[in-house]
């Protein structure tokens, strides 16, 4: 396989293991997996939209994804500031560079380093992470729910 089609699955995997690594305190998931949240308390879902590709000269390949997490907090009496607290542990772990290496199960997913995805600056925030905040979704589901985005770009050699 090239660096091209197995691009996607390094940038996927790469994002992962970083937001994983540098979450602390508050349970993930990655969108598309199987979980019980039977009993569960406040906890995350990443989202890596992408990545889109483009050559932009011979043999270099501009490469774009988005990361989104969904943040879910269960409403209590104990704090009126959890949802915050959550969302800042988010933000923390969207790290300003995200390495890729070459994870996964194929013969050529040697974990060597591939590039380097890099936070964008967004034109229309003063802040280049952009959070939303959605409130109690469903009245029957004493849960807020926000999310948190974040912008990579990177220039690969292929």
């Amino acid at each position: 396989m090239s660096v091209k089609s197995d691009l996607a699955k390094w940038v996927f995997a790469s994002v992962i293991k970083s937001f994983e690594t540098n979450l602390d305190g508050l349970t993930m998931h990655v969108e598309g997996e199987e979980r019980d949240l039977s009993g569960q308390t406040d906890w995350c879902e990443l989202r890596v939209d992408g990545p889109e590709m483009s050559e932009i000269s011979k043999d270099l390949l501009k490469v774009s994804t988005e990361v989104n997490v969904l943040v879910a907090t269960f409403r209590d009496k104990t704090s009126l500031y959890r949802e915050s607290e959550n969302i800042a542990k988010v933000v923390a772990a969207l790290v300003d560079e995200i390495d890729i290496y070459k994870y996964g199960n194929a013969a050529g997913d040697d974990k060597s380093k591939v590039g380097c995805l890099k936070l964008l600056p967004r034109a229309d925030l003063r802040d280049n992470t952009k959070i939303a905040r959605f409130g109690q979704i469903d009245p029957s589901v004493n849960m807020f729910q926000s999310t948190v985005e974040n912008h990579y770009e990177t220039v690969i050699s292929i």
